[in-house]
């Protein structure tokens, strides 16, 4: 117990012990609610914005999140403090920001509040995953060809398209994933990754969409602090047959209008839908492509049967009605001649 009877520092009578010998005015004159310097430096890459957080972590945020996240790091709070309140109200100054600080809270039963400013200034760099990228560097490369063909300008863009969602995705637990570069070839395209799993979970998205395999090989590149470091290929390979062709599988006349890992189609044949293993139709023949379209009159439409003309020699055809024609005798029909005959397409 302090043997003050009076306060120390103004001479007013004090309360023993409950300000530390102090009179409540000159504890709290005397009392450090919270400190902070005020002057501060941000860390921001110049490149993707994000921000070293506390000097050892770059994540992703706004400048105004940023100069608040910096004061936020550097706040000390008086342990003596309790139900502590604190708000920030950020402003952009010039390139710089100002971070403008109040603070609540009760000390010894007692309501006590300090308002300040804080002045953060951005210091611009690369950080450590651009400088990365800048440099080139990858741990795997996507290698994305097609069996017997090359893959078609919609297929490329909707592969790039996989491969940046996969990306973004698995960014959000590892923020070291990237695509550093995508090269176009006349084979297909290459895709330079980081790290060595992202490769694999393109590869399999780009599967599970188009359908076909991909395998790995791994090269070593060198030695890093003295642990070999080592790149690896995905060699995807699409399936050779894609949406809109027209195939031939035994008796069966398919256009595919899905694929995966199980082509989906309809039997132009019959009108009836197709739904098979994708490795199913690997020994399949490519009769024509939907793009190979033509436009004819259908003449006649007669219980199981229609007639259709030519659509180069307009000479009358009999065809068996597929289940999917709903057109009506003198209507314009979309057909396909191929070696193996002329068949109507769906709409």
């Amino acid at each position: 117990m302090t043997s003050y009877l009076f306060c120390p520092n103004c001479g007013r009578r004090s309360d023993n012990g409950l300000y530390d010998g102090f009179c409540a005015q000159c504890f709290l004159d005397r009392f450090d609610l919270v400190e902070c310097p005020l002057h501060l430096v941000a860390k921001v890459c110049t490149t993707c914005g994000s921000f070293l957080q506390n000097g050892k972590k770059w994540i992703k945020c706004d400048n105004l999140s940023i100069s608040t996240a910096t004061v936020r790091s550097q706040l000390h709070i008086n342990p003596a403090a309790e139900e502590v309140n604190i708000s920030f109200a950020p402003q952009t100054l010039g390139g710089n920001m100002r971070v403008h600080v109040h603070v609540d809270a009760v000390v010894k039963g007692m309501d006590v509040s300090k308002d300040f400013d804080v002045d953060v200034r951005i210091d611009k760099r690369s950080c450590d995953r651009c400088r990365l990228i800048a440099g080139g560097y990858y741990e795997a490369i996507v290698q994305i060809r097609a069996e017997n063909r090359f893959p078609t300008a919609d297929e490329r863009s909707k592969c790039k398209d996989i491969a940046y969602n996969m990306i973004n995705r698995l960014q959000k637990r590892d923020r070291m994933t990237f695509i550093s570069e995508i090269r176009e070839l006349k084979e297909g395209i290459d895709i330079y990754v980081v790290p060595t799993y992202a490769g694999e979970q393109v590869s399999k998205a780009i599967i599970e969409r188009f359908g076909g395999n991909f395998s790995r090989a791994s090269k070593l590149a060198g030695r890093r602090e003295g642990k070999e470091v080592y790149r690896i290929s995905f060699a995807v390979r699409l399936p050779q047959f894609m949406v809109g062709d027209i195939i031939s599988i035994g008796d069966h006349i398919i256009e595919i209008n899905s694929m995966g890992k199980r082509i989906i189609g309809t039997n132009l044949k019959t009108g009836i839908r197709f739904n098979s293993d994708s490795g199913n139709v690997a020994g399949a023949d490519l009769l024509g492509h939907r793009s190979d379209a033509k436009t004819t009159i259908l003449t006649m439409v007669q219980d199981d049967d229609i007639q259709v003309l030519d659509p180069d020699t307009y000479e009358p055809i009999i065809l068996s009605r597929p289940a999917f024609l709903r057109a009506n005798g003198g209507d314009e029909i979309s057909v396909i001649k191929t070696r193996s005959g002329i068949f109507v397409l769906p709409d």
